[in-house]
């Protein structure tokens, strides 16, 4: 049996995402170690059977004289707790944790991305290219350290060798995102009343809000009594939407914002049409428990979300940043109750063939070696 440290750069992510890896590692008989930067461990965390540490990474930002010393730090406490196998999940733990696993000579050194974001989906502005321009080395620094780079969908692991990031020898494997619970997530009959669209998701401009918005405003005009919903907190992140927008949305009355939830599954199963025009995703987990729960999809052709659905079957895939197709799909929806049921019944079958959370976990314990 193996010493196992999971380097995360957001704690509640450890059992939100993690959650099944982190319990097949134990029942394994691995000695689990989760590090991340809270100093207490995420409600949930210790019924994992792994144990925590909190380590030095920060979640965001690049500060080079900072995280020259968080590299050291992260170093010795590797070396402190001398394990076979280090697995760090999202880009920055990747570029920090595969480095300092490599220095601190842990044999086996594994990296997950679960998505691309700011860095190759941003706006264009001399920021996004200067921390795109930052972090391409850095990240290249850390992957080509790694026994093996995992992706979750195939358009990131051609940009990531496009950029540079991954070598053209390096090792790449791709999973069906981090899988869903079915139990978690079961499925749910469609709800009486008018039809209710839901987006789920961090209010950033990336993941498209500001174009279901825009859509909801379109569809209103032709469906009345149809209901828009916004589930999500805000976000620090520089592709975060402002508060002032997130309030003016709030005045019109045109979609009904909630903010962050710690239960996603009410508005779920309140809803007939899931949602998400994101730029780009990994695999997006709200789409899954959303397919999970039966429900139609909206998202659009692009890297991560095109994988969820297959057009005219469980939903509709339209273009990036266009409001116009993104209602006229959702109306589509809207004008055809028996469609919906379908489409509802198709994501089921589609989630329970591709993305069950245990024929996720069983094959990245296959490709870490600790099956």
């Amino acid at each position: 049996m193996a010493k196992v440290v999971v380097i995360a750069g957001y704690g509640p992510s450890l059992v939100g995402f993690r959650g099944p890896l982190i319990r097949a590692m134990v029942t394994q008989g691995h000695d689990v170690v989760a590090l991340a930067p809270e100093a207490e461990p995420p409600a949930g965390f210790l019924e994992l059977g792994a144990s925590y540490e909190q380590c030095a990474l920060e979640r965001t930002g690049m500060r080079p004289d900072r995280d020259v010393r968080m590299l050291g730090r992260l170093v010795r406490q590797l070396r402190r707790l001398a394990p076979e196998v280090v697995f760090a999940y999202t880009m920055k733990p990747v570029a920090y944790g595969m480095l300092a696993a490599w220095m601190a000579g842990v044999p086996r050194r594994y990296g997950l991305f679960t998505g691309l974001g700011y860095l190759f989906i941003g706006d264009g502005s001399s920021r996004q290219r200067l921390v795109h321009a930052m972090a391409v080395p850095l990240l290249r620094a850390g992957t080509s350290r790694a026994t093996a780079i995992f992706v979750q969908n195939p358009d990131d692991a051609r940009d990531l060798r496009a950029a540079h990031v991954i070598g053209r020898r390096q090792r790449v494997v791709r999973f069906w995102g981090s899988g869903v619970d079915l139990g978690e997530y079961p499925e749910q009959p469609l709800p009486e009343g008018p039809v209710c669209f839901l987006f789920l998701g961090r209010l950033l401009r990336d993941k498209g809000v500001r174009e279901f918005v825009e859509a909801a405003r379109l569809v209103r005009a032709s469906y009345p009594e149809s209901r828009f919903v916004v589930v999500g907190p805000t976000d620090p992140n520089p592709a975060g939407v402002p508060d002032d927008e997130i309030e003016r949305w709030r005045q019109e009355g045109l979609v009904s914002v909630v903010g962050g939830v710690d239960d996603v599954r009410p508005f779920l199963r309140d809803c007939h049409v899931f949602v998400l025009p994101s730029y780009r995703e990994g695999t997006p987990r709200s789409v899954l428990e959303a397919m999970s729960t039966g429900r139609a999809i909206v998202t659009t052709d692009a890297p991560g979300c095109r994988e969820t659905v297959v057009d005219g079957l469980n939903g509709h895939l339209v273009p990036v940043k266009d409001a116009v197709s993104l209602a006229r799909a959702m109306e589509q929806l809207a004008d055809d109750p028996d469609w919906r049921s379908s489409a509802a019944s198709a994501s089921r079958e589609l989630v329970e063939r591709r993305f069950e959370v245990q024929k996720v976990v069983s094959e990245m314990m296959h490709a870490m070696e600790l099956a």
